[in-house]
C-alpha cells in the first residue's frame, strides 16, 4: 500500500497473519494507497483513473467529472463506505481537483463551499483530499502544494456536517497576508490524519529573522492539530527543528522522523513535551539495540500505524521498510524513558588511573545542575568512604550538554577499585526541573605511582625490518 504504480496491481499485507495478497491488474497498471480494516477493499488507481479493488470484484474504475481523465484515491474509511482523492484534467501536469465517492453506489459526492483562494489570494487549480475520518465527516484537504515561492500551500479540514472548512495554522484574509497562529510559520508542508479523524499531524516550514543578519533562518518543524478545537501546536523550541511529523495516533501522539528532508531518518515519539528517539525507547525499556538487531544504520521514518498504536510501519530508506510490533502502544512505552538516561563518561568508566582529577559526563540534551555536590560519594571496593568531594568552586558545573566533576588531585592505591556515585536527580534538563537524571555510577581502578616499565616490544629489539 505504498502507492506504487505497477502491472501487478499492488499488494495487501495482512499484519495479523503476515501473509500477502496480490491485487492483479490484467488490463493495465494499478496502484494502492489505502485499505479497509478487513482487507476486503483497497483504493488507489487503475488504468490511471480513480478506482478501488474489492475481494469480490477485483478492480473497479470510478467515474470522473467532465474534462478529467485520470486521478487517484488517497484514503478510504475503515468500513469501505467512502473514499477520497483527486482527479487530473486532460493534458495537465499540475492541476488537481478533489473528489469524494460513495463506493457502494460508485458515485461522486458533492462537497460544497471548499476554499477558493490560497495564501497568495490565487486559485492555482490544485486541490485534493488526503484523509478522511471513519464516519466520513472530516476530510483533510490541501491546495497549491507545488507552489512554494512565494508560499501558496495551505492545508484545511473540511466538515461535511456543516459544509465548512478551517485552515490549519492560519487565519484567512481575502486582501491582506494570512495571519499564522504561531509566529514565523511560512506554510504547512505536509499533513496526515489520525485513524479516528480527530487529529492532524505533519510538518510546517518556518522562517525566522536572525539577529545581526539580513538572511533569515529556515527550518522544518513537526506539528499537531486538534480537529475539534481548531488548535495547532508547533514543536519548534531550541533543538526541535528538523523534525518531520509523519504519523499521528488516535490520542494525538505524533510519530516523527529526523532529519526532516532526509529519506534516511531516525524515528521518534513526541511524548510529554519532547521527541523521544526510538532507539532510546528500546535500549532503556527492553535493553535492545534496535539498529544492531535489524542490521540497519537508522531506525527509519514512520509512515503508517494501527489505530491502537501497537503496529507501526517504518522506512529505513526509500526501498526498505519494516513492521514494528510492540506489546503496548508505543506512546505509553515512550513515557518510561528517562531523557537523561543516555550519557557518556570521560575518562570512560572502568579506566585505570594513577590519580583522580576530573570526569566529564556528556548527555544528549542541554542540562543544568539540580543540587549541590554534597551527596556525591567516592567509595573503595570494600565500602570505605574516601571522604573525597568535588572542589567547592567549579567542581560541579554544567555547560551545554556536559557536566564536569573536578577533584583536588588524589593519588589512587594500586589495584583498588573505586566508585563515584551521583544520586538520582542531581542533574536536570535545562529549564525543566521535572526531568532529572538517574543515579550515575563511575568506576575506576588505581594504578599506583610506580614508574611505567617496558614489558615487551614488537618487533623485538634488533630485528631486521624492510
Amino acid at each position: 500500500t505504498d502507492g506504487t504504480i505497477e502491472p501487478a496491481g499492488g499488494t495487501i499485507l495482512d499484519l495479523e497473519t503476515m501473509t500477502e495478497r496480490a491485487l492483479p491488474a490484467p488490463e493495465g497498471l494499478a496502484g494502492v494507497s489505502d485499505v479497509t480494516d478487513d482487507g476486503q477493499i483497497a483504493v488507489g488507481s487503475y488504468r490511471t483513473a480513480p478506482a478501488f479493488w474489492s475481494a469480490t470484484e477485483g478492480w473497479v474504475s470510478l467515474p470522473v467529472p467532465s474534462g478529467y481523465t485520470t486521478g487517484y484515491l488517497t484514503a478510504v474509511t475503515p468500513d469501505g463506505k467512502y473514499a477520497v482523492g483527486y482527479v487530473v484534467p486532460t493534458g495537465s501536469s499540475y492541476d488537481r481537483a478533489p473528489v469524494m465517492y460513495d463506493l457502494a453506489s460508485r458515485s461522486m459526492i458533492d462537497v460544497p463551499n471548499l476554499p477558493k483562494l490560497d495564501m497568495q489570494h490565487e486559485n492555482l487549480n490544485q486541490m485534493g483530499f488526503f484523509g478522511i475520518s471513519p464516519d466520513g465527516r472530516y476530510l483533510l484537504g490541501q491546495m497549491s502544494w507545488s507552489y512554494v515561492l512565494p508560499a501558496h500551500p495551505c492545508t484545511f479540514v473540511y466538515d461535511r456536517q456543516t459544509s465548512t472548512y478551517k485552515m490549519i495554522g492560519f487565519t484567512e484574509n481575502d486582501k491582506a497576508p494570512w495571519t499564522p497562529d504561531v509566529p514565523n510559520t511560512y506554510f504547512v508542508e505536509a499533513a496526515s490524519m489520525s485513524p479516528n479523524g480527530l487529529w492532524v499531524g505533519g510538518s510546517v516550514y518556518m522562517v525566522e529573522a536572525l539577529a545581526g543578519s539580513e538572511y533569515p533562518t529556515e527550518y522544518q518543524a513537526a506539528f499537531r492539530y486538534n480537529v475539534q478545537t481548531d488548535e495547532i501546536e508547533i514543536y519548534n523550541k531550541a533543538g526541535e527543528n528538523d523534525y518531520f511529523g509523519m504519523v499521528i495516533l488516535d490520542d494525538g501522539t505524533l510519530l516523527c522522523g529526523n532529519p526532516a528532508s532526509n529519506p534516511y531518518r531516525f524515528a521518534s515519539v513526541r511524548s510529554d513535551g519532547y521527541h523521544i528517539p526510538l532507539q532510546d525507547i528500546f535500549k532503556q525499556v527492553y535493553d535492545v539495540d534496535i539498529m544492531a538487531t535489524l542490521g540497519v544504520k537508522n531506525t527509519g521514518g514512520p509512515f503508517s500505524a494501527s489505530a491502537d498504536g501497537k503496529k507501526i510501519l517504518l522506512n529505513t530508506d526509500p526501498n526498505t521498510s519494516y513492521l514494528l510490533v510492540t506489546p503496548d502502544p508505543l506512546a505509553d512505552i515512550a513515557k518510561k524513558v528517562n531523557l537523561l538516561g543516555n550519557y557518556t563518561i570521560s575518562p570512560v568508566s572502568g579506566s585505570v588511573m594513577t590519580s583522580l582529577k576530573s570526569f566529564t559526563i556528556t548527555f544528549d540534551r542541554d542540562v543544568e545542575i539540580n543540587g549541590s555536590s554534597s551527596a556525591i560519594k567516592c567509595l573503595k571496593e570494600d565500602g570505605t568512604d574516601t571522604g573525597w568531594a568535588p572542589v567547592s568552586s567549579g567542581g560541579w558545573v554544567a555547560n551545554g550538554r556536559k557536566v564536569t566533576l573536578t577533584y583536588r588531585t588524589r593519588t589512587l592505591e594500586a589495584g583498588v577499585n573505586y566508585t563515584i556515585t551521583i544520586p538520582a536527580g542531581r542533574i536536570r534538563l535545562k529549564g525543566d526541573n521535572k526531568k532529572t537524571s538517574p543515579e550515575i555510577k563511575i568506576t575506576f581502578t588505581g594504578r599506583g605511582t610506580d614508574a611505567v616499565r617496558l614489558v615487551s616490544a614488537t618487533p623485538a629489539d634488533g630485528s631486521a625490518v624492510a
